[in-house]
């Protein structure tokens, strides 16, 4: 409180303070957001080294009220149960029925759980 107030020609934002907050502080708040993405991906089965060039994979919804289960043959799926019990298909394109890319921007595959629904056979 003894400090003299500021002139009014002085700048309250320098180049001190932009170089520090977004030279410094900005990186390192953009590299601890990224291992948190990878670590809880990581946590969820999605390893770090599988998730680059996923963005645009389909993912075969699977109904509303499946769970994930990892023990399960089809991972709580009961779509692919129900259509594939003897024998995964070879590739995604002879699958017949509610197959959808994923949408990363908007939350309307958000109730979809990725662990049952993005498989590999």
């Amino acid at each position: 409180m003894t400090r003299k107030p500021r002139h009014k020609d002085d700048h309250m934002v320098t180049m001190t303070l932009m170089c520090q907050a977004y030279g410094y502080q900005g990186w390192t708040e953009f590299w601890g957001g990224m291992l948190c993405f990878y670590v809880v991906f990581n946590d969820f089965g999605f390893p770090p080294n599988e998730l680059f060039m996923t963005a645009n994979l389909n993912m075969t919804k699977s109904n509303p009220g499946d769970v994930y289960n990892p023990t399960d043959t089809y991972f709580g799926n009961s779509y692919l149960q129900q259509n594939y019990s003897t024998k995964c298909p070879e590739s995604s394109a002879t699958l017949n029925g509610p197959i959808v890319m994923v949408d990363w921007v908007t939350d309307l595959t958000g109730e979809y759980d990725l662990r049952n629904t993005m498989l590999k056979c």
